[in-house]
C-alpha cells in the first residue's frame, strides 16, 4: 500500500504489489506434508490518527477464506498461516502494541479451530517468537525482524528466521 501517494493508496492500494509480486492476495502453498496459507492484512487506512497509514486488518471474509483453505487441504500435517501485520505484541516493543492487526482475536480463534500450528508475521522489524494458547490449542507465533531495512527497532540489527519442520 503506497505510503506517500495518497490518491493511489485509497483508489488502487495493492496495484504495485500485484504488478511486481503477485496478483494472488491469499496464496496457498503446499510444501511436502505442510501447507502455507497467506492472509492479506494491508489496509487503506484506519480510524487511528497516528496509525492510519500503517494499520492492518484481517477481515471476516479473509478469516473465512483461511478456514475454507484448510478444508481443501485437510491432509496437511503442519499448518502455517502468514500475514504482514502482527497478531500479538507482548515484548520489548510494547509501544508497538497499536500495530496489532484489527480482527486478531477472531483470526486466532479461527486458526485454532482450523488446527493451525504456526503463524508468521512481521511489520514491526523485531524478531520474536512465542507460544500462545487459543481455544485449548498451542499456536507458535513468530515475528520476523528485517533482513534489508535500515529501520531497526529496540536495538535489533538485520536478521532472518530459519524454521525447520521435524516429524
Amino acid at each position: 500500500v503506497p505510503l506517500w501517494d495518497v490518491w493511489e493508496r485509497f483508489t488502487r492500494p495493492l496495484d504495485r504489489y500485484k504488478r511486481h509480486v503477485t496478483t494472488e492476495l491469499m496464496p496457498i502453498l503446499p510444501v511436502g506434508d505442510a501447507c502455507v496459507v497467506g492472509v492479506q492484512s494491508a489496509s487503506r487506512g484506519s480510524t487511528r490518527w497516528n496509525g492510519f497509514w500503517k494499520d492492518g486488518v484481517i477481515r471476516k471474509k479473509r478469516v473465512k477464506a483461511v478456514t475454507l483453505a484448510w478444508e481443501r487441504h485437510a491432509d496437511a500435517s503442519f499448518r502455517i498461516v502468514t500475514t504482514h501485520h502482527p497478531l500479538r505484541v507482548e515484548h520489548e516493543t510494547a509501544g508497538d502494541r497499536g500495530d496489532v492487526v484489527r480482527g486478531q482475536r477472531e483470526a486466532l480463534q479461527a486458526f485454532a479451530a482450523s488446527k493451525v500450528d504456526l503463524v508468521l508475521y512481521g511489520h514491526i522489524h523485531v524478531p520474536h517468537a512465542e507460544i500462545v494458547r487459543e481455544a485449548g490449542r498451542a499456536i507458535i507465533l513468530v515475528m520476523a525482524g528485517t533482513s534489508t531495512s535500515s529501520r531497526h527497532r529496540a536495538g535489533h540489527t538485520n536478521s532472518y528466521n530459519r524454521i525447520r519442520l521435524n516429524d
